[in-house]
């Protein structure tokens, strides 16, 4: 028999999908002068929210009034946010490695809508897309809380390992009145802030050994290759599947430098080993592994494939009687 046994180099694989409220603290002190207002994110620090966190967190937004200011209202705000590098509210994103983004955006509800992201100030054209409404007005000393959401979108195939940011700018902007019915445009702004959003892909770096034809599975990391009872030019086949989000080079070695060696005895018999379709080498490989695949770049949704064929040589009929066995392991590495 030819036992061949698969280790897999396996890097855990973070992709998440988080929902994060985040807070801020608005505070005007100066004699009712809503133009001195402050804007501040509470509950974390550094500005950050981290995608790879599993944590929600929900922060409060507090406006604040020493002294009244004459009229029907005292101060009235909203906060709206920037796009960073992107052109408009629906294709804010993360960028890592050149040419590789991922998607994200900042929500007034949860769960996310499409009708709720929230826009910068000269885009504003309705109450949803601001991230708080109603305006504020407030007394002295008074205070509100509202929440806003962030959701980290679905991360290609092709994105390469690395650390991914974007920087966004909240903008609080202010009134002492009402503003006529759907003027977003003409308010103050009297601060800003900005929180950095980021995100780690992390290697992909996997490996199986699966029946001939089978699907991808990273958890199946060995397979058994019976000859029952031996015949010279008899043959066996499995797939080797990588998965991986990086360059590879993947390694063999057989225990037994291309034999199958009696369990009892030492006696051999010969076997020819290919990977999708090349000859290996397997003598002296017990010291020294061969290169037996390589490949610069991603894989597939469905990983690579590669068939591999192991096949007896020819039996001289003068062997002993018994099981024979070798393995092969392979190690894979980051190109």
């Amino acid at each position: 028999m030819l036992k061949v046994l698969l280790f897999q180099i396996l890097k855990p694989k973070m992709i998440t999908l988080n929902i994060i409220a985040v807070s801020l603290i608005i505070a005007s002190n100066s004699f009712g002068a809503c133009e001195r207002g402050e804007l501040f994110f509470n509950s974390f620090t550094p500005y950050v929210i981290d995608f790879n966190s599993s944590a929600n967190q929900t922060v409060s937004v507090q406006v604040t009034h020493s002294t009244a200011i004459p009229g029907p209202h005292d101060c009235l705000y909203f906060v709206s946010a920037k796009y960073g590098a992107a052109s408009s509210w629906t294709t804010r994103r993360l960028e890592g490695s050149p040419g590789d983004t991922i998607p994200f955006n900042i929500f007034k509800t949860n769960p996310a809508s499409s009708d709720q992201i929230i826009r910068d100030q000269p885009d504003v054209t309705s109450t949803n897309q601001i991230l708080y409404w109603p305006i504020f007005a407030v007394g002295p000393g008074s205070t509100q809380t509202k929440t806003f959401f962030t959701e980290l979108g679905t991360i290609p195939a092709s994105t390469d390992p690395g650390v991914y940011t974007e920087a966004i700018t909240f903008k609080l902007v202010a009134r002492p009145q009402d503003p006529p019915w759907g003027d977003f445009w003409t308010w103050t702004t009297v601060d800003e802030r900005a929180i950095t959003f980021r995100y780690v892909v992390q290697a992909e770096l996997n490996i199986a050994l699966v029946e001939s034809g089978n699907p991808l599975d990273t958890l199946d990391t060995s397979e058994l290759m019976s000859f029952g009872k031996l015949q010279s030019g008899q043959s066996e086949a499995a797939d080797i599947m990588i998965d991986t989000n990086m360059g590879y080079r993947l390694f063999l070695s057989s225990m037994n430098n291309g034999n199958l060696k009696h369990l009892d005895l030492a006696q051999f018999v010969n076997y020819s080993l290919t990977v999708d379709g090349t000859p290996i080498t397997l003598a002296g490989s017990s010291g020294t592994p061969v290169l037996i695949s390589s490949n610069p770049s991603f894989s597939p949704p469905t990983g690579y494939r590669l068939p591999t064929v192991a096949t007896i040589g020819t039996l001289t009929g003068t062997e002993a009687a018994g099981t024979y066995r070798d393995t092969l392991i392979m190690t894979i590495e980051a190109f």
